[in-house]
């Protein structure tokens, strides 16, 4: 564990310090999501509703892919009127008090072709939400009737979370693909709230009944809604939180469970849930709980309905995360050590109070966000790109069991920076190319023959066609199935993957140009190959 964590910190950049404005009275803390944390940015709704965001943009989060700037190293405000924010993988998103669902970035609903598309500013999405959440390329939300809908990448590998079964494309062997949903399409009914996280995601039904799809946990009794099968995990659940690897829930008698990985014993009880790494059998942690946040790198926080934030793990963690009980290593002796000793110095689970009066906590893979009762918004740990430079403050609390103050004063900084997106229609770029004479136009007359291997830029593919002759598949090096298109001429048109393509067969019937979008692109993207 040591080693793991000197690497997240050896590699994860360093946020800014700064702190938050006074509270209001009227405010009812508990209602909505204010606080999320992914990867590499952060966003914050205040009392006031106003929503702020920092951190590395990378190309998508704040607005600033057209401009010079890649880091925001202070909370800048993105919008007035917000109730709640979820800074999701690659599309950001926030409900306003009018339960409008507003999102920017990659992964925005289609325009066409069967592709999804990218915004550079904030845009409406659909009315009446109450819940929303982002994974790896694919964004959920709960409406106030309890519908869920979804759109986005359908699969994210084997076992990835499942949005729809009836886009997926199957080869004449039985090898599938599942195309993106590329417009919100309703998954089911009855539900109240959603969490995702890479490629799974929860629902808590109305009823309190949990379900999970995704490619790590899982539970014996399972239900089909949809045609997507979920794991059934648990029942009488009213909040939950997720990460890749593990699964917390508060039941309504306010107790905490786990399950997956991390999922460790109780407040008092210093025995590991040593079943399996990834234990399917839910584990009580303790009681009287209100929240829970979940990050992939250090250990959970509980916030108990007393206003205390724990924090728990195995002693080595909770000595290398928040420098309390750190380990003596220079004064170990090897050769005597026993296995009682192993078990004292690095195993044995420990609980520690981080801190009082806090209203609401978030966790995202290596940092926290806490807000207290005083409307001050606090933060721990480290940031993926955070953007060591000029103007910026080293901020790593790893080691230090104190959070580090925001501020929310006014900044000149400007978000949403602006610049000049081109058509989100693969056919109109096409056109472009075919205009400039960088591809040859449609030629009906011409005999492509697609089948063979080729160097596809850098990657190996193979091309074959069907039994019946007319549609063409393509497969990876793995021999997974990656392209299914149809051959017309000098032409072959489909889908790959995760997006549309065309591509030329060149006059030497040994090379191909053409271009793609993958379901999130701002811009299309040159495809050249060769015949070996």
């Amino acid at each position: 564990m040591k080693k793991t964590l000197v690497s997240i910190i050896l590699c994860f950049l360093i946020i800014p310090i700064f702190a938050a404005p006074a509270a209001t009275a009227a405010f009812e803390p508990d209602n909505y999501n204010r606080l999320s944390v992914n990867e590499d940015y952060c966003m914050a709704v205040l009392r006031d509703g106003t929503l702020w965001g920092w951190g590395c943009d990378n190309d998508v989060h704040l607005g600033l892919r057209y401009s010079d700037k890649e880091h925001v190293l202070k909370p800048a405000k993105i919008m007035d009127n917000v109730m709640s924010a979820f800074a999701g993988w690659g599309t950001s998103l926030a409900i306003k008090n009018d339960n409008t669902l507003w999102a920017w970035g990659d992964n925005m609903p289609g325009a066409g072709e069967d592709r999804l598309t990218y915004s550079l500013n904030p845009e409406k999405i659909m009315d009446n939400v109450i819940s929303a959440a982002g994974g790896h390329w694919f964004v959920l939300a709960v409406k106030s009737d309890g519908s869920l809908w979804g759109w986005g990448n359908n699969g994210g590998g084997k076992e990835g979370a499942r949005l729809d079964e009836a886009r997926k494309i199957n080869d004449d062997q039985g090898r599938c693909m599942y195309l993106p949903v590329v417009q919100p399409m309703k998954l089911m009914d009855g539900v109240k709230k959603i969490d995702a996280h890479v490629h799974s995601y929860c629902v808590l039904k109305s009823d309190g009944t949990l379900l999970y799809n995704g490619r790590i946990l899982s539970a014996e009794k399972k239900t089909e809604i949809g045609g997507i099968k979920y794991s059934v995990m648990a029942t009488g659940v009213k909040d939950m939180a997720l990460n890749e690897e593990a699964l917390y829930f508060i039941k309504n008698d306010d107790s905490l469970w786990g399950v997956g990985k991390k999922a460790y014993k109780g407040l008092d009880n210093y025995d590991l849930n040593k079943e399996s790494s990834y234990d399917y059998t839910p584990v009580r942690i303790m009681d009287s709980v209100k929240a829970v946040a979940v990050s992939a790198a250090f250990p959970p926080l509980a916030l108990k309905k007393n206003g205390k934030l724990y924090a728990w793990g195995s002693s080595q963690m909770i000595a290398d995360s928040f420098g309390i009980g750190a380990i003596d290593w220079q004064n170990i002796n090897w050769q005597t050590f026993t296995e009682d000793d192993y078990y004292e110095t690095f195993e044995k689970s420990r609980t520690i109070v981080l801190m009082d009066g806090v209203a609401a906590i978030s966790a995202g893979p290596s940092q926290y966000l806490i807000e207290k009762n005083d409307g001050t918004i606090w933060t721990w740990g480290v940031n993926f790109k955070g953007g060591i430079g000029d103007g910026q403050l080293n901020t790593n609390t790893v080691g230090a069991s104190q959070f580090v103050k925001l501020d929310f004063s006014p900044l000149a900084e400007q978000l949403f920076t602006g610049g000049t997106q081109k058509s989100k229609l693969l056919a109109e770029w096409l056109a472009e190319k075919e205009a400039e004479g960088a591809i040859p136009s449609y030629d009906r007359n011409f005999t492509a023959f697609w089948s063979g291997s080729w160097c596809q830029d850098t990657d190996y593919m193979e091309l074959r066609y069907s039994t019946d002759k007319k549609t063409v598949y393509g497969l990876n090096m793995y021999k997974v199935l990656i392209l299914v298109g149809k051959s017309d001429g000098n032409k072959l048109r489909g889908w790959f993957h995760d997006g549309v393509f065309e591509i030329t067969m060149m006059p030497d019937h040994r090379s191909i140009t053409g271009l793609y979008f993958n379901n999130s692109a701002a811009e299309a993207t040159e495809w050249t190959g060769t015949k070996n």
